[in-house]
């Protein structure tokens, strides 16, 4: 057994009648560095002999296949990589980022370690986002606790809407792929297919004055969703419900009220303490919520949730099938539109 660095630091003999011009000194021990230690051995006759022109060429074919089979990125060079995380970053050039979105999806399994290390290292938020959708959807990445609180901090700014962005020109099976409507939302689908691990961590969030109303109406849907909802009753106490009910007010802000309303029906019996301390507020939006949301509790009355619908969305999902809406809502809902409607009753 020789060293493979001993041994290609030995001078090629070439036999007696060849090629004068065919001496090499094969002494590169930097192409191997981090490929095998100094100790390593090759249990390969062809380099216990002196190495012929005919001996040469497997030889140096052997040598690209252990340095091939030590780099697995080997197909993305380091440029390429360098020249993607620029691309994604907000530059204000146009579909660079989509491109380098989805160039990054395509080789994440190779890249994962690089594409981790510049998802903490980024101060740039469109880089950030592109790069968490990449991690997403990394097949067999088991998210660790750095992980999960990057995360989880995300979600507290609102829906991050984490779907890798395609080119225009992508493949169709590549669209179909990665359509938005068959999948759903990519960080809940993710956090449920590691809910044991991430379970403390959002139960933990829920009483943190820092949670989001969309992070706190998804938890207790994701919840629901796994049938755990009712033995995690006690979490959602009337502190948070309360943080819940300011985002009923009018606001300006898309989606939080949709987000309340759906928490509040999520736990009925708990809401309606904190639902009719709303029915006085001097915000129009908030009071008239309040009211519609006690009587589709109390009563299900149909003109409650037309009117709660028509400001709301109720059926929304993470994942999964959409809630079916009975018939009757879309009349009622157009009803309320059309009149322009703005307070309740």
């Amino acid at each position: 057994m020789v060293s493979l660095r001993s041994s290609l630091s030995q001078r090629v003999n070439v036999p007696k009648g060849s090629d004068a011009k065919f001496r090499y000194t094969l002494n590169s021990p930097r192409l191997f560095e981090g490929v095998l230690d100094n100790e390593a051995s090759i249990g390969c006759s062809l380099f216990m002999f002196p190495i012929s022109r005919h001996r040469l060429i497997p030889a140096f074919a052997f040598v690209v296949l252990a340095v091939l089979a030590a780099c697995p990125t080997f197909a993305q060079t380091q440029s390429e990589v360098r020249q993607a995380f620029v691309d994604i970053r907000d530059d204000h050039v146009r579909y660079n980022c989509s491109r380098a979105t989805y160039w990054l999806y395509i080789n994440r399994e190779a890249l994962r370690n690089q594409i981790l290390e510049e998802l903490y290292r980024t101060n740039d938020l469109q880089a950030r986002d592109a790069l968490l959708s990449v991690v997403l959807l990394t097949n067999n990445y088991n998210p660790d606790e750095r992980f999960a609180r990057f995360l989880l901090q995300r979600l507290r700014a609102g829906d991050p809407n984490l779907y890798v962005s395609l080119p225009e020109d992508a493949p169709a099976d590549a669209k179909a792929q990665l359509e938005n409507d068959k999948f759903g939302d990519p960080v809940w689908v993710f956090i449920n297919a590691h809910y044991a691990f991430f379970e403390p961590f959002l139960k933990a969030e829920i009483a943190n004055s820092d949670c989001g109303m969309f992070e706190l109406w998804a938890t207790a849907w994701l919840m629901k969703k796994r049938g755990v909802v009712s033995e995690n009753d006690h979490l959602f106490t009337e502190d948070v419900l309360h943080r819940a009910a300011d985002h009923l007010k009018d606001d300006k802000q898309g989606y939080n009220a949709s987000q309340a309303a759906r928490l509040f029906l999520l736990f009925p019996k708990k809401s309606l303490p904190v639902l009719a301390r709303l029915t006085e507020s001097t915000d129009i939006q908030q009071r008239s919520l309040a009211r519609a949301l006690i009587d589709a509790i109390n009563k299900g009355s149909r003109d409650a949730f037309g009117f709660i619908c028509s400001k709301c969305t109720l059926s929304y999902v993470l994942f999964g099938e959409r809630v079916p809406e009975p018939g009757w809502l879309s009349d009622l809902v157009a009803k309320n539109v059309d009149a322009d409607r703005q307070t309740y009753p």
